[in-house]
């Protein structure tokens, strides 16, 4: 067993994108227990696991569906954040 992954393999399991290093990014979206989850990379570099119904730097998030996010703005606006790419 070798510990490097084929050159053709990884190029084709790799999507490469620029990817923004301020504000918050979304990493994923999956199901978890009592509904949808999702990863963000908030402004300072951490990661944080969010469920609906939680505040994030973003604002509230309101729901969770594959490959997006909904939030909610202090002042009332809503925005959908997606995956990168």
């Amino acid at each position: 067993m070798t510990d490097q992954t084929p050159p053709d393999v990884d190029a084709a399991a790799t999507t490469r994108i620029e990817v923004p290093m301020e504000g918050i990014l979304l990493l994923g979206t999956f199901a978890a227990p009592g509904g949808g989850a999702a990863l963000l990379r908030l402004s300072d570099g951490s990661i944080a696991r969010v469920t609906p119904g939680e505040a994030t730097g973003a604002g509230e998030v309101l729901a969770i569906a594959a490959g997006q996010v909904t939030f909610r703005r202090s002042g009332g606006e809503e925005i959908t954040l997606g995956m990168p790419g």
